[in-house]
């Protein structure tokens, strides 16, 4: 009983030390978006990537808000909303994703976003 306490108290130790994590950017491309050429292709992928099984609708209904404003031409909102979409990420980190479907997805994000500041 000893060792189950211990590891229940190192696990939720290491829980309440992610919750206060900064997300930093790490410059990487988990899904490869870079070379789909265009923020709306990378979003084609970035969308069926949150629509897989168990991931929290409210992450793909804040891709398509980006999507709608990537078609306006919008890309102050698309930047906006895929800010938006990161900080929806964090706060599902640990209820609904794993620390590493958290990470690709604002990984990805920000390459989007980079993509998006960067232009054609």
């Amino acid at each position: 009983k000893a060792w189950d306490h211990a590891q229940k108290a190192i696990s939720e130790a290491a829980k309440s030390a992610e919750d206060g994590e900064e997300f930093v950017d790490d410059g990487t491309d988990p899904l490869g978006l870079a070379g789909l050429g265009s923020p709306e292709a990378a979003m084609v992928v970035l969308r069926g990537a949150v629509s897989a099984p168990g991931m929290d609708p409210a992450l793909g209904l804040k891709l398509v808000e980006v999507s709608v404003a990537l078609a306006d031409g919008e890309d102050d909102a698309a930047v906006d909303s895929l800010n938006e979409f990161i900080d929806l990420v964090n706060e599902r980190t640990g209820l609904s994703l794993t620390n590493e479907q958290a990470r690709i997805l604002r990984q990805s994000a920000r390459v989007i976003i980079g993509m998006i500041e960067t232009g054609p």
